[in-house]
């Protein structure tokens, strides 16, 4: 979660930081020199419970002396736009600066899983809402670059108030140090060219129409192949229903992997695999953190070629970027195969090479624009 990094930063720094959430009951606690404060909201629901939580916030801030408000829209009224707005209302009224961060913003994501359709009414009524909660906002943060210009070009909002920039890697988590002994052993991997995928299971992310059809067609041209398939999501079901029609295949389902034991399994994998649908501009501008992970180990990962290529990750060594579509994926396969060698040498060097996306300087970089919020 970015707002961890973030936090652990600002505290370096010398400053005061506070997460604040709702409970049945006041408390406060301190750990790692972040105070932890929970705010008794005694209505459960209905309208009366959203603005309760926003003069609670209110009060907080005042009364600690808040200078900035750092709010990540997936933990604050991620899916209740209206009261983003009211809050946000009230904040400026109290003076209160803002900084806005958008890692998978709203509605482009509700357009990528399905929820909500382009150009409909409600699309239209949420467009407005988030204008002018962009107005009122003092700082926005998007993830990758090339988000913070199609948010300059397509929603009109001045450059100086948007930064973006991926969340980053840990590098004492993702490094090319990393055991993967346990894992091979454990799931007896040795011998096998290991594919991996690990992520949520959403349509997007092109479940049915490339991961499941890899896994029945790559033996046909790499015998010794084996899948690992990692992660949570509605498409779960796809998984477990080609494990209950063909077992004999090459396929092992792990599950939500823990992020600490991640990169153990990203090290025991060959090469990954990062498919994306880039029909919509949350697909075509987020930063896939898996394909960070992947080189941050020294594996090299196959992935859909977005905006990413030609920006935020044009630098990047060991990426196969190809097209969205089955034939493409396996062609890439294919080619990593047979030059393994060649590729294996451009992810290990490239993970020698990582500190440009590294939580340190990317972490540092935002917390850079948020003093600056401050000191306005």
């Amino acid at each position: 979660m970015k707002v961890f990094y973030v936090s652990k930063e600002l505290v370096r720094r010398g400053a005061s930081v506070s997460w604040v959430q709702f409970g049945r009951e006041d408390r406060r606690k301190r750990a790692n020199g972040i105070e932890f404060v929970s705010l008794r909201i005694r209505v459960l629901f209905g309208p009366v419970r959203y603005l309760s939580m926003i003069f609670a916030i209110l009060l907080f801030c005042l009364s600690s002396s808040v200078n900035v408000l750092y709010i990540d829209e997936w933990l604050m009224f991620r899916s209740e736009v209206f009261w983003q707005l009211v809050l946000r209302i009230f904040l400026r009224i109290a003076g209160l600066r803002t900084v806005f961060d958008l890692r998978d913003p709203y509605v482009d994501y509700q357009i990528a899983y399905g929820k909500l359709r382009y150009g409909s009414f409600k699309h239209a009524l949420l467009r407005i809402q988030y204008a002018l909660i962009y107005r009122l906002t003092d700082l926005i943060v998007l993830p990758s670059e090339i988000y913070a210009e199609s948010y300059v070009h397509e929603e009109g909002i001045p450059p100086a108030k948007v930064i973006g920039i991926p969340r980053g890697i840990d590098s004492d988590l993702f490094n090319p140090k990393v055991d993967s002994q346990i894992i091979k052993k454990r799931l007896d991997l040795y011998g096998k060219f290991v594919i991996g995928w690990f992520g949520m299971m959403h349509k997007y992310r092109m479940v049915d129409e490339v991961i499941i059809p890899v896994i029945r067609n790559v033996r046909s041209f790499i015998p010794n192949a084996y899948v690992l398939i990692g992660g949570k999501g509605e498409l779960l079901r796809s998984f477990e229903d080609l494990k209950a029609q063909e077992p004999d295949f090459p396929f092992t389902i792990l599950g939500l992997i823990p992020y600490s034991d991640l990169p153990s399994y990203i090290a025991a994998c060959d090469v990954l695999l990062c498919p994306v649908n880039p029909s919509f501009r949350f697909t075509r501008n987020s930063v896939w953190l898996k394909i960070l992970e992947s080189l941050a180990v020294g594996r090299p990962i196959v992935a859909t070629k977005t905006g990413l290529a030609t920006g935020d990750f044009k630098d990047l060594k060991a990426i196969i970027w190809t097209a969205p579509n089955l034939q493409s994926f396996l062609e890439a396969l294919k080619e990593v195969h047979e030059n393994y060698s060649h590729y294996i040498a451009l992810a290990s060097a490239q993970a020698l090479e990582f500190q440009n996306y590294a939580t340190k300087l990317t972490i540092s970089r935002l917390v850079d624009r948020i003093e600056q919020v401050a000191r306005r």
